[in-house]
């Protein structure tokens, strides 16, 4: 059981078995470690040369001999700490260098870019591409159309996120029971919900206009894809579609 939990902070299953093994016999040879971990001398060695890397062995002198010991326990944790220190440093890096890349990847404002997605992870991409320096979502959508899985995950992670960064959506849905109960949460998930009837306008796959973008996206169970248009035109018109429908329908 303590090996699958180190093995899931980065060691592998040999790493994990040399540093329990430094940590039980205080400190000890390379020959000895390899004995009691059950693995061979060489790949000892290459455990040890990572585990001191990590600050979790330390390697020392006794007359000839090369001798490892386990450090303290608690090494584990600071360098959790210190990743998380990194990360977030590098957050802060990424987050200045992105003005000036996208300067870069949006150097030909008149040249549209068509981007392919498949499966729930290629939805999940499209739906956190409109949460990208985005001040609001207008959307056609169907959820009853919505793959369980996908709509769990998009509910546990997506919209909390939303909510979070302040983005609100408009949305128009076919009036289906699950719309009907998705709107009456709107106050709670920063949304708008218009109702359409669903005998007229029966539409299954969900359209999020953004930025100067347009996604479409297909998301039954058994077709799970969808495409993000960059284009300031094509922006531009489906804007003004979802405005003339949105002013046109009659709220309840």
């Amino acid at each position: 059981m303590i090996k699958e939990k180190l093995q899931k902070l980065g060691l592998s299953n040999k790493d994990s078995a040399v540093y329990l093994t430094t940590l039980e016999l205080g400190s000890s040879s390379v020959q000895n470690i390899a004995k009691k971990s059950d693995v061979k001398r060489a790949t000892a060695y290459l455990c040890l040369e990572k585990l001191e890397k990590l600050g979790l062995v330390r390697q020392y002198k006794s007359g000839k001999k090369t001798m490892f010991a386990g450090e303290y326990p608690e090494k584990l944790l600071e360098n959790i700490i210190n990743k998380q220190s990194e990360l977030k440093q590098r957050e802060i890096e990424i987050t200045g260098l992105l003005p000036e890349l996208n300067a870069i990847f949006n150097f030909s404002a008149h040249k549209p870019r068509v981007k392919f997605f498949e499966g729930r992870e290629g939805i999940k991409q499209i739906y956190q591409d409109t949460l990208y320096n985005n001040k609001e979502i207008l959307a056609f959508l169907s959820i009853k159309e919505f793959d369980k899985q996908l709509l769990r995950q998009l509910y546990k992670e997506y919209v909390p996120l939303r909510i979070k960064k302040g983005i609100p959506a408009y949305v128009i849905a076919p009036g289906e029971p699950l719309s009907a109960e998705y709107k009456k949460r709107d106050k709670d998930e920063l949304r708008e919900t218009r109702l359409v009837d669903p005998k007229k306008y029966p539409f299954s796959i969900e359209i999020d206009i953004y930025n100067n973008k347009v996604s479409l996206m297909s998301y039954t169970t058994n077709e799970l894809f969808g495409v993000i248009i960059e284009s300031e035109q094509v922006h531009k018109t489906m804007k003004f579609i979802f405005k003339l429908v949105w002013e046109n329908i009659k709220d309840s």
